[in-house]
C-alpha cells in the first residue's frame, strides 16, 4: 500500500476505484492527526481553565520546533502522495501525469491567490470528481477506426 502511494512515480497507472479508496485514506489519515492535535490543545485548555496565554505558552512548551517541523514534514508527505496518485489516475486517463499535475497545481494556487481561497477549495473538489468520474484510456491516442464499405 505504501509503494501504491509514495512509490512507482514515473510509469504507473491508477483506475478509478482505488484511486477513490486511496485519496479517501489520506483525508482519513490528515482528519485523525489534526483531531489529535485539536484533542491534545482542548486537553491544555482544561487543564488552563480557558486561558489562551496559558494555552499557547503550554502547547509551545510541550511541542515547540521539533512537532512543527515533523507537522511539516507530515504535511508535505500528505501533499506528495495525494499528487502521485493524481499523477497516476491522470496517466490512466490518458494525459502525461507530472506536468499536468503541476499545471493543476500552479492554475489553482494562481485562482486562490487572485479571486480566493473558497472558488480554489472548489476547484480541488471539481477535479477530484473529474478524476473519480473519467474511466481509464478516455483521452487516450487511439488509432482512428476503419470502417467497411465506404
Amino acid at each position: 500500500m505504501f509503494r501504491r502511494i509514495f512509490g512507482e512515480i514515473t510509469g504507473a497507472r491508477l483506475s478509478r476505484m482505488p484511486y477513490f479508496g486511496y485519496t479517501v485514506l489520506l483525508t482519513a489519515v490528515l482528519v485523525v492527526v489534526v483531531f489529535a492535535i485539536v484533542a491534545s490543545i482542548a486537553g491544555l485548555e482544561n487543564i488552563s481553565q480557558g486561558n489562551i496565554t496559558a494555552i499557547e505558552k503550554r502547547f509551545a512548551e510541550r511541542t515547540g520546533g521539533p512537532f512543527v517541523i515533523a507537522f511539516m514534514l507530515f504535511m508535505l508527505a500528505l501533499l506528495f502522495a495525494h499528487f502521485n496518485l493524481m499523477a497516476k489516475r491522470l496517466r490512466d486517463i490518458g494525459f502525461p501525469g507530472w506536468p499536468v499535475v503541476l499545471v493543476i497545481f500552479v492554475g489553482i494556487a494562481a485562482l486562490s491567490a487572485v479571486i480566493g481561497e473558497e472558488y480554489a477549495g472548489t476547484m480541488n473538489t471539481l477535479v477530484w470528481l473529474v478524476l473519480v468520474l473519467i474511466p481509464g484510456n478516455a483521452f487516450a491516442n487511439r488509432p482512428a477506426v476503419e470502417q467497411n464499405g465506404d
